[in-house]
């Protein structure tokens, strides 16, 4: 019975993230994720050990020093294949699924901030993780938003998106429980170090979450109160394996690694400026909640209250409404204020700005992200950062001060809700239409019982696209080739008039 008591809190966290997520999985395989469901299967020569030499390599190219992340990249879009093909299931199924996934693991990291925030500043009591997950899951459930551009890390770049969080989150949780009452004095550094180098080699934008730990190392000595010698040996040492460290091996990385101006690609190299600082500002804003709404409905003109929307909104809002009942007859879960707190909170921030800056300061984003709405990679970082900010007030509210605010917070988040699932529905649905032809073609690809006169038929429709040459002929190219060797089949022998562009 106690493990089934337990056990709500996470459940409650995930079908809330799960409900909110439907819209989502409307969505098909778009951007580069539909290239690389093809490519990554080629060029690892259908091997796994060949995934990884390819990923490997990839992230030391084109101004990148990411070859843990490319690694894992790659070996992403071969399992995709590789599942599909296997287990007979669409690759859209993948992705929506390891989406998912990654969108659930970053929240329980996050949630692991907040649970060892309570730690670092000392709290009365130890904070919980299954309430504490359930509380920041129905927050970033609730604020999470679709936009209507492949780069949104909702519905694509999953492993570089939500899979970086998870790791920036982590981090934070790390270098927080590091300098906690109780840790041990070398399990803690030890943990840090590894994944701080691993953050670096993972994605660029992870420098973020590195910085973000200095502050909580820098943090922990300044008031004379908390400050002992062991502490500050402790933060020293943290500054050494937590930030020298990871520092020295992404700066030689990048030294080593082929050069942007050799590939023409310029979301790696820096422009500092008021640009850049137009388009942080603009960056920024779009991680808030409802911040992409002004954007999306002059995208989406008019806006659809389908019954979808209205079916998942009021379902969202009645768990709304059973977590704050079960909250308040519940024992109270405080986070106690104090002067300490001031060191968790800056680090967040730190960790949600630099992470919005590290796409801001470079040339090729600049002139992408014009407006609010606009998003790339950053948003899955700022929307959870977030969702823990507004976790963090409602943990710190008296029990009073909670009741009045819920009792006109409620009326007011729930018409929130309604209106996020109203846009999130009508883009799911109109990606869904526009990129219908990539939603049968990634479903024939791996589907030996499709005819061919299916498999052409689906590929004619694709071609009708104006894409790009090179990604055209690297698609149409690769997905020949990989049915080929998965099912000894040619995946279209007719000749196909491809239509002029």
């Amino acid at each position: 019975m106690l493990l089934l008591k337990k056990l709500v809190w996470p459940v409650f966290g995930s079908v809330m993230l799960a409900l909110s997520f439907l819209a989502a999985t409307r969505v098909p395989i778009v951007g580069d994720d539909f290239q690389a469901l093809q490519e990554a299967f080629v060029r690892s020569g259908g091997d796994l050990a060949g995934s990884i030499a390819y990923g490997w390599t990839a992230g030391m190219q084109a101004g990148h020093f990411n070859p843990v992340g490319q690694l894992l990249g790659a070996v992403y879009h071969f399992a995709a294949y590789e599942f599909s093909v296997v287990f007979q299931i669409t690759p859209q199924f993948f992705h929506v699924a390891s989406s998912l996934g990654l969108i659930w693991l970053t929240t329980l990291a996050a949630s692991y901030v907040v649970v060892c925030a309570a730690k670092f500043v000392r709290n009365t009591s130890a904070l919980p993780l299954g309430p504490i997950f359930a509380l920041v899951a129905t927050i970033t459930g609730l604020t999470l938003q679709i936009h209507p551009w492949s780069n949104d890390p909702v519905t694509t770049y999953s492993m570089a998106g939500f899979g970086s969080a998870a790791v920036a989150f982590l981090l934070l949780a790390l270098a927080l429980r590091a300098l906690s009452p109780g840790t041990s004095r070398w399990g803690g550094p030890v943990a840090v170090a590894v994944v701080s180098v691993f953050a670096v080699l993972y994605y660029e934008m992870l420098v973020a979450a590195v910085a973000a730990t200095a502050v909580v190392y820098v943090g922990a000595i300044l008031p004379r109160a908390d400050r002992t010698r062991s502490s500050v040996r402790k933060s020293l040492l943290l500054l050494i394996v937590g930030v020298a460290l990871p520092a020295v091996v992404f700066v030689g990385g990048r030294l080593l690694a082929a050069p942007a101006a050799s590939s023409g690609y310029t979301g790696t190299s820096v422009a500092l400026g008021p640009d850049a600082l137009r388009t942080w500002v603009f960056s920024m804003v779009s991680t808030l909640p409802g911040g992409a709404w002004s954007y999306s409905m002059y995208r989406i003109n008019p806006l659809a209250l389908s019954r979808p929307a209205v079916v998942v909104a009021g379902l969202l809002c009645l768990g709304v409404i059973g977590l704050a009942i079960i909250w308040w007859k519940s024992a109270p879960i405080r986070l106690d204020p104090t002067r300490r707190l001031w060191v968790p909170a800056g680090a967040l921030f730190t960790l949600w700005a630099l992470s919005v800056a590290a796409h801001a300061v470079t040339p090729k984003y600049i002139s992408e992200i014009t407006s609010p709405g606009l998003v790339y990679l950053f948003y899955a970082v700022g929307v959870v950062c977030a969702a823990v900010f507004l976790a963090i007030v409602v943990l710190i509210l008296p029990r009073t001060a909670l009741l009045k605010t819920s009792m006109i917070a409620l009326p007011l988040l729930c018409a929130f809700v309604v209106v996020q699932q109203a846009v999130n529905w009508t883009l799911g649905d109109l990606m869904r239409s526009a990129y219908s032809s990539n939603a049968q073609l990634a479903a024939v690809s791996t589907n030996e019982t499709s005819s061919e006169a299916e498999r052409c038929a689906a590929l004619q429709l694709w071609l009708e696209k104006p894409w790009p040459e090179y990604y055209e002929d690297s698609v149409t190219t690769n997905i020949e080739r990989n049915f080929e060797t998965s099912f000894d089949d040619e995946f279209c022998g007719l000749a196909i008039a491809v239509p002029a562009k």
